[in-house]
């Protein structure tokens, strides 16, 4: 079957955890690692990764699993929306840990898992 996006680009960052690339089978990922002071540059790397006409999802997690680092998730948005990107957010560690509010966020899907940091049952 393969992946049903050939030729198309979902950007993803280094720091993801391994499941959602594979999963994604993403054609074109940020390599830079991601550090504490480069948060406002974070969203200037991703624009500058977009294909244009081809770049149909941007993907991140809300809080990185692998370090703790939380994403500017509206500044991503809005830039993702102003080139037509739809945003997928994996926001399985912020809820209960931080404060949400998916709409102000403005991304097109909010995922969550209440079992973490809500400590609801698995």
């Amino acid at each position: 079957m393969g992946n049903p996006w050939r030729g198309e680009v979902t950007l993803v960052i280094d720091g993801e955890a391994q499941v959602l690339k594979l999963t994604l089978g993403a054609l074109a990922e940020l390599e830079e690692a991601l550090e504490e002071g480069s948060l406002v540059d974070l969203v200037a790397r991703f624009e500058a990764a977009i294909v244009p006409g081809k770049t149909r999802v941007l993907s991140v997690s809300h809080v990185l699993t692998t370090t703790g680092v939380q994403l500017p998730i509206k500044q991503l948005s809005a830039m993702a929306h102003r080139h037509n990107v739809s945003v997928v957010v994996d926001g399985a560690q912020a809820p209960g840990g931080i404060a949400v509010n998916v709409t102000d966020l403005g991304c097109d899907v909010y995922a969550t898992s209440a079992h973490k940091w809500m400590l609801a049952p698995k």
